[in-house]
């Protein structure tokens, strides 16, 4: 695998308190076999979002919670995340479980033959 399996799954939020702590779980499980980190970028939102993941992964050096008071935008949250993350290989995925994590892995093997690994919903397989 290019760039030693290392990998960073950037997950912008707003109002997603009821579905972070639960995709973060899974991520960590899904991912268990690679090196990674999860950097969540939250823009304020009123929910509590942000103090969520705070608050049940900040033991976790591998969770990373980012709070952006005064800016909003699901580009600008992307591309802050990329910004603030550590490693080679970037994942970005929303927080609602409209992109399946479980196919992190399958995408991440497939970087070994590609630069580039694009899922979509409107290809079969």
């Amino acid at each position: 695998m290019s760039n030693n399996g290392k990998v960073s799954v950037i997950i912008p939020t707003y109002n997603e308190k009821e579905n972070i702590a639960l995709l973060i779980k899974e991520l960590k499980s899904l991912l268990s076999d690679f090196e990674f980190e999860v950097v969540v970028v939250d823009d304020n939102s009123p929910d509590g979002t942000y103090k969520k993941v705070d608050e049940e992964f900040k033991k976790d050096k591998r969770v990373k919670a980012i709070l952006r008071e005064n800016k909003r935008g699901l580009g600008t949250a992307i591309l802050h995340g990329i910004k603030n993350s550590k490693y080679p290989i970037i994942v970005g995925m929303d927080a609602d479980f409209n992109h399946p994590p479980e196919i992190i892995p399958r995408m991440l093997r497939e970087l070994s033959n590609s630069d580039l690994v694009v899922a979509s919903r409107f290809i079969k397989g």
